[in-house]
């Protein structure tokens, strides 16, 4: 049900500051518990997964990141920390990495970094007093680049994800090729924005149009009876009106709607010219053909880059769900995108149980916010189609 890989919110503390970072939005949840920490992994090896990723915001972070180590190095399940390995603004955080380095499992564990600039360009841009967005950025590609020897000589997996968008296109290749000719898995994506579509339904509500084709689209998909389809649009209708726009509480604080928690609010990231779009794919796919296993996405994936994505719905008519995430509390949350309230309704310890496990599949097949997410606001992050799998550097 869980598939091979989950990924786990540990802590909401970062010392990036990065200025227009959707995980900003994630920095109030909880340090998780290492009782709840114990918990899942147990529950998560029962269940048949083979790998955990720590991530969001900074795993390093977690007070009792040592303790969660050791955890993982007991339980034989493969893991994954997702870290910059350094802050700009906290010396602690490269101590904190070096001592991880040393006690990660080197045969299951590995380190996962986002690396969105070359090093040329990355010490370029932080040369500079301008391009103040793309600093946080470019510090996190110089550390990961800095790191690479010691990476190797302690023989440490690793895999590296590069966001593709207007910012980086021309030198995306160049990323992905020079992490897998020294050993290094690779992944990529295509930056992920709000939908006009969403923000249609969140200014205006599901007007007659809009109901007329979401309508129609969840008649189309074939997994859903008509009952159903009528509670989708009556719950969608009481949605957009009191969920998706950011409402203030009685302590006039933001309440965040459950949509857009790790997407940017900036389309123009996404705007690139399609001749360089049909450029990236083809290189893209020579590196596949070149270094293989290195390159994780498929051939499928690589030939989609850049076009609208389909979210969810293969996985809602395969009875699946995209890869999991867990929240600090045990609670399942559908993926880093969306926290809806009837997913957070689940607990992982609640999962030993089938008619749990078969309650929670239900839930999801007829769950409004997925429904709406699929229509109004399909991605296709890649977490939803590759193996996330690192593979070990070569001496």
């Amino acid at each position: 049900m869980l598939g091979r890989t989950v990924q786990i919110y540990t802590t909401g503390l970062c010392k990036m500051n990065c200025p227009h970072c959707g995980s900003r939005r994630l920095r109030d949840i909880p340090n998780m518990a290492l009782d709840t920490f114990k918990i899942m992994v147990r529950a998560l090896k029962w269940l048949g997964v083979e790998r955990v990723e720590l991530f969001a915001n900074d795993p390093l972070l977690h007070p009792q990141i040592r303790e969660q180590v050791e955890t993982l190095n007991e339980s034989e399940i493969e893991y994954a920390i997702l870290t910059v390995g350094a802050s700009p603004h906290d010396p602690e955080v490269k101590e904190r990495f070096f001592w991880v380095m040393k006690k990660i499992d080197k045969k299951r564990g590995s380190f996962v970094f986002s690396v969105d600039y070359t090093k040329e360009t990355a010490e370029k841009i932080l040369s500079q007093t301008t391009l103040k967005e793309s600093r946080p950025y470019a510090f996190k590609a110089k550390t990961f680049w800095w790191l690479v020897p010691l990476l190797r000589a302690e023989r440490i997996p690793v895999r590296i994800n590069v966001v593709i968008s207007r910012y980086n296109i021309d030198e995306v290749t160049a990323i992905i090729e020079r992490a897998a000719r020294i050993g290094f898995a690779t992944s990529f994506c295509f930056v992920q924005t709000r939908r006009k579509e969403f923000d249609e339904l969140s200014r205006q509500g599901l007007t007659p149009r809009l109901e007329k084709d979401f309508r129609e689209y969840l008649r189309s998909s074939e997994i859903l009876e008509l009952r159903e389809i009528d509670k989708i649009i009556k719950e969608t209708r009481e949605i957009a009106k009191n969920e998706l726009e950011d409402k203030k509480d009685q302590n006039g604080q933001v309440r965040l709607s459950p949509f857009n928690l790790l997407r940017g609010d900036d389309p123009s990231e996404a705007e690139i010219p399609s001749s360089k779009l049909i450029q990236l794919r083809k290189e893209l796919l020579d590196l596949k053909s070149n270094f293989r296993e290195k390159v994780l996405p498929g051939g499928d994936f690589i030939k989609q880059i850049g076009r609208p994505g389909h979210g969810c719905i293969e996985f809602l008519k395969r009875g699946k769900i995209p890869p999991l995430k867990i929240g600090p509390k045990g609670e399942m949350i559908f993926c880093c995108d969306l926290h809806d309230p009837y997913t957070k309704k689940y607990s992982i310890g609640g999962m030993y149980e089938f008619e749990k496990r078969r309650a929670f599949i239900k839930m999801c097949r007829i769950n409004p916010y997925i429904w709406i997410c699929t229509y109004f606001n399909p991605c296709d992050f890649s977490v939803n189609w590759v193996r996330y799998d690192a593979s070990a550097a070569k001496v």
